[in-house]
């Protein structure tokens, strides 16, 4: 901040903020694919986050992202549990690693972990008919939502 005392207010300067620096790149943007429902009700996302530079290049470390599923179409967070079944479970899948929010039950939220090719799934179960997106808080603060995952 500088103040200009002959004026006498203070003027603002803008300042550069260090973003992340995920490979060389000022982002991770994550790419989902939604997988099928299966026989026991497990539908797989997986996640690959690539290059905010333009290469297409998928990012060559590990990125930590906040994760929730919500119902708003949107990807505002909505209901604390939108799932439909008291039995609904989040889980990893065979990249990355899931880290629930146990900090306040029936919360459908947590922090994706890629492995080190930035590549994260998960495994979402609902025994009932639900409709979720499953949205991404970038590291800078962005948040990405995959396609609808809808259970039958």
């Amino acid at each position: 901040m500088v103040t200009n005392r002959r004026e006498g207010y203070e003027v603002i300067q803008r300042a550069t903020i260090n973003r992340p620096n995920l490979a060389g790149a000022p982002y991770a943007n994550p790419v989902f694919t939604v997988g099928a429902e299966n026989s026991v009700n497990v539908i797989n996302v997986a996640v690959q986050f690539y290059q905010g530079d333009d290469t297409d290049a998928a990012v060559a470390s590990i990125v930590a992202a906040r994760a929730y599923l919500t119902t708003d179409t949107d990807g505002l967070p909505g209901s604390r549990n939108p799932f439909t079944a008291a039995t609904s479970t989040i889980a990893a899948g065979t990249n990355g690693k899931w880290q629930p929010d146990d900090t306040v039950a029936g919360v459908a939220q947590g922090y994706l972990i890629s492995s080190a090719s930035g590549a994260a799934d998960l495994n979402l179960t609902d025994t009932g008919a639900a409709s979720v997106k499953l949205v991404l808080v970038r590291p800078d603060g962005r948040i990405s939502k995959s396609a609808i995952i809808t259970w039958s």
